[in-house]
């Protein structure tokens, strides 16, 4: 079984691919909004890395945000394309849950992503359930937050995302939706 992975939240992108829930390979492309540019490309370039052809997909996951406003929106329209073309299941997951699946933690604890103005952050238990709703915290308040939150920082573990995907639920490609927390700068 393979399973596709894309992230797009950040000036990264992330492709990779994973068979019988072990990685296979992953590209992380730094750009700066030039995200519709590359993806194509590399996915192109990753299934014929590994000799592969789109249809043997069987499965996606997709990282739905919070982050980039136009990545997330990119990387949520070709996962639901793709499951879409060969009816696969897709696994959302926000960019905070793979940052809290990537490491074991003792107790509650908040984690962070960054955004050019501020951060997305959300509190997982040690059984990776998720505790408090999404918040955005801007730059100039960051120290006030971190004064009374316990925050963990941690890099995301493709091999822990599969490891847990036990964690994730299936949902129909027709259901995916990026997860915006706060509003796009020409709405503030």
């Amino acid at each position: 079984m393979y399973t596709f992975y894309i992230d797009t939240h950040s000036d990264n992108i992330v492709l990779g691919l994973y068979k019988d829930n072990k990685v296979l390979k992953f590209i992380e492309f730094k750009t700066t909004n030039s995200h519709s540019k590359h993806i194509m490309p590399l996915l192109d370039d990753l299934l014929k890395d590994q000799k592969l052809e789109l249809n043997d997909i069987n499965e996606i996951i997709v990282v739905i945000g919070p982050g980039s406003f136009t990545g997330i929106r990119l990387g949520v329209t070709i996962a639901k394309t793709i499951a879409m073309a060969l009816n696969i299941p897709i696994y959302p997951i926000t960019s905070l849950n793979a940052k809290a699946l990537s490491i074991e933690f003792e107790k509650t604890s908040w984690f962070l992503v960054e955004e050019k103005n501020g951060y997305y952050a959300c509190s997982f238990t040690p059984n990776k359930e998720l505790i408090a709703n999404y918040l955005y915290i801007p730059k100039k308040d960051i120290e006030n937050f971190l004064a009374v939150h316990s925050t963990i920082e941690s890099k995301i573990d493709y091999q822990k995302i599969i490891d847990n995907k036990s964690k994730l639920k299936t949902v129909h490609y027709h259901a995916i939706n990026p997860l915006y927390i706060k509003k796009i700068e020409v709405q503030s």
